[in-house]
């Protein structure tokens, strides 16, 4: 099973990449919390599409606040 993690945040985010509950891939993306919303997502969806797997499952934190919540969409679609 291949299962992507995100955690959202305000001034960085982190995603794991975990085959058969082997960490394979992590890392955390940080940004300014002056940068645009559409700033924000275009670095969410640039680091997602160059991930090349084939999910069996994706784990989103729940969140909080409005900002984080768009960006769990943009990662959802």
């Amino acid at each position: 099973m291949i299962v992507l993690t995100i955690d959202p945040g305000i001034i960085a985010w982190a995603y794991s990449v975990i085959i058969d509950d082997v960490v394979v891939e992590k890392k955390t993306v940080k940004y300014t919390s002056k940068r645009t919303q559409e700033d924000r997502f275009w670095l969410v969806l640039c680091e997602l599409c160059d991930l090349n797997y084939d999910f069996d499952a994706i784990v989103v934190e729940q969140q909080f606040v409005g900002i984080m919540s768009q960006i769990v969409g943009v990662v959802r679609a």
